[in-house]
Formats: C-alpha cells, structure tokens, sequence
C-alpha cells in the first residue's frame, strides 16, 4: 500500500537524497524556503531547504526500505493517512 513516509538523513543532505529517490520512480520532495545568501558582494536569495536533514516520500514501505537500506537516509514515521500528502507538500 502506497502511503507518505517521513525520512532523514543522517549526513544533512536532504536535496540530493529526494534528487536519489526521485532518480527510482519514487515522489520525494523536501520543504524549501527562500534565504538571503551573499554572493561576492550581492545579496541573492536562494532556495534552500527548511531542514536539511528532512525528506517526504511516497511509496510503498518495502520498496522504500529496498532503495534505502544501504544510504545515509532512515525512516522517522509513516503517515496515518495513506492517500493525503503532507501539509507542506506542493499540491498542483
């Protein structure tokens, strides 16, 4: 059964670990915000993640733990709701 799984990983690189994940068919994704970043003397803002250790997936668990189980990413919790994204997942 599909559902959302809450994921981390443990060397604080969330944005490669959903660009791994989506790389095998799965919907990962990690929340983002934007912050000021001084590049030279020019302040940009950038698209960083909210937590750098914290990922979203979709998918089933041993399909899941079959891609993860050699990598830097463990699972912190399965969501409740099978079908429901997280809140904080883009919604098109």
């Amino acid at each position: 059964m599909y559902r959302w799984y809450i994921l981390r990983t443990t060397d604080g690189n969330a944005l490669s670990a959903c660009e791994h994940l989506s790389g095998t068919g799965l919907t990962a994704f990690t929340p983002t915000e934007y912050r000021p970043t001084m590049i030279g003397e020019e302040k940009v803002w950038q698209q960083m993640p909210s937590r750098p250790d914290l990922l979203f997936v979709y998918g089933t668990y041993d399909n899941i733990h079959n891609i993860i189980k050699n990598t830097t990413i463990q699972f912190v919790h399965q969501s409740e709701v099978s079908q429901q994204p997280p809140l904080t997942a883009h919604r098109s």
